[in-house]
């Protein structure tokens, strides 16, 4: 729940440390630090290492780091389940959930792989498709069963 501007604060401050740090064995000389720098640094690195991805050095945008998957992840879970069970619900609640998974995947993905936009798009279609498929057809599959096995409904 870090602000993204002091974020890209504490990634400044841990690249001026890094070049005092630098200045300093080159010139042969010791880099001394107070507790407060110490304890400035360790919790920069927490933030940064949660908010900025580790290839790109850019800023995660707050839904898809992971630090915030319990947050948007529960209330998903709960629509995918609670929901009544109508094909409009299900198509929805599905293709919400594969959104959602696919933006995160997405923006932690490991940006060394040069994936196209074209490439990403086509698997999120046909990942949103399928458990969209899935899902309706699995709810009408079910829900002719129970009614099968229970006439007095």
């Amino acid at each position: 729940m870090v602000p993204d501007q002091k974020i890209l604060d504490y990634k400044q401050y841990l690249a001026d440390m890094r070049a005092r740090e630098q200045l300093a064995m080159k010139e042969g000389g010791p880099f001394m630090l107070t507790e407060e720098q110490i304890h400035v640094i360790n919790r920069a690195r927490i933030v940064t290492g949660a908010a900025i991805h580790p290839d790109t050095g850019t800023l995660i945008s707050w839904p898809f780091r992971m630090s915030s998957f319990l947050f948007l992840g529960v209330p998903l879970t709960v629509g995918l389940t609670m929901a009544p069970p109508t094909t409009f619900n299900t198509f929805f609640w599905q293709w919400l959930n594969q959104t959602y998974f696919a933006g995160l995947n997405f923006y932690n993905r490991n940006a060394s792989n040069l994936a196209t936009n074209m490439n990403v798009f086509l698997g999120f279609t046909a990942a949103a498709a399928s458990g969209v498929f899935m899902a309706v057809f699995m709810r009408k599959l079910l829900g002719g069963m129970a009614l099968r096995m229970n006439p007095g409904n």
